[in-house]
């Protein structure tokens, strides 16, 4: 089971990512889930850069 999961590891999460858009799309609406997606690949890139933004705050 270890091997399947990481051999089609991109597959699986992209097939759960697509189902809980289909969920949202469904109870609150496009517009509405087109809002919570931008609002949580702002919050994924802020914590992704902020260690790095913070080294070069200090570094100065």
């Amino acid at each position: 089971m270890k091997d399947f999961f990481k051999q089609y590891q991109r597959e699986i999460i992209g097939g759960i990512i697509g189902f809980l858009m289909a969920i949202c799309f469904i109870t609150i609406g496009f517009i509405k889930t087109i809002f919570v997606a931008f609002f949580v690949v702002i919050g994924g890139l802020g914590g992704h850069y902020l260690p790095q933004l913070l080294h070069l705050i200090q570094k100065n």
